[in-house]
């Protein structure tokens, strides 16, 4: 018995241990709130690059507008994943929150961007100003620490402004993990594997009756 826990407990174990978190595709995104141009530019997987003008074609900007009640994107990604990471581009010298769920009702927030974070100063510093590619991702040359997270299970990701100087934008949000397998998608990996790991046992059994004979 404890034999077949142990295949039991393998199997599960196997979409954490061998799977590589790679970048989810995104099924829909909707939004709220006034903004200029498409939704869709925050999860096109195009990364707007530094500097880019925050009012760019390549964004999706409004004004005012902050917190959950004033312009939200939220993301679908079709199915659970193990959230791992996320890679964002949004306009510098602002602040952003980051939730997750997997109901799209009940909303966690696991990430944010301060003020002060990523590595593009503002004109009135001396800077270039405009949009700033940040990741919770320590290997990646972009890593926020702000944005750092342990992984989470999410279906839906959504980002809104929280303050800064009220022109607000959202070049891309990308996320990264594995898919988690449904219920059904397991069991019936169980019943497949199960009966082929105990034929193996008894054949292995029954190898060593005969050579004891």
């Amino acid at each position: 018995m404890l034999y077949y826990l142990r295949v039991t407990v393998f199997i599960l174990l196997v979409p954490a241990s061998l799977c590589h978190a790679e970048i989810i595709s995104s099924a829909s995104v909707s939004s709220q709130g006034s903004f200029f141009n498409s939704a869709e530019l925050v999860s096109d997987g195009m990364v707007p690059s530094e500097s880019t003008r925050w009012t760019n074609d390549s964004n999706a900007y409004w004004l005012n507008q902050e917190g959950s009640e004033g312009v939200v994107f939220t993301i679908d990604y079709g199915q659970v994943f193990l959230l791992e990471n996320v890679l964002l581009s949004v306009d510098n010298n602002d602040a952003y929150q980051l939730e997750y769920s997997v109901d799209n009702m009940d909303f966690v927030s696991f990430s944010n961007i301060q003020i002060v974070d990523g590595n593009i100063l503002p004109t009135s510093s001396g800077g270039t100003g405009g949009m700033d590619v940040m990741s919770s991702n320590s290997s990646n040359a972009e890593y926020i620490a702000n944005l750092d997270f342990s992984p989470v299970q999410m279906r839906y990701l959504r980002l809104y402004a929280i303050e800064g100087d009220t022109a607000y934008s959202v070049g891309e949000i990308q996320a990264f993990g594995t898919a988690v397998p449904e219920p059904n998608s397991f069991f019936a990996l169980c019943a497949l594997l199960v009966p082929a790991a105990m034929l193996r046992r008894r054949r292995r059994g029954h190898h060593v009756g005969r050579e004891s004979e």
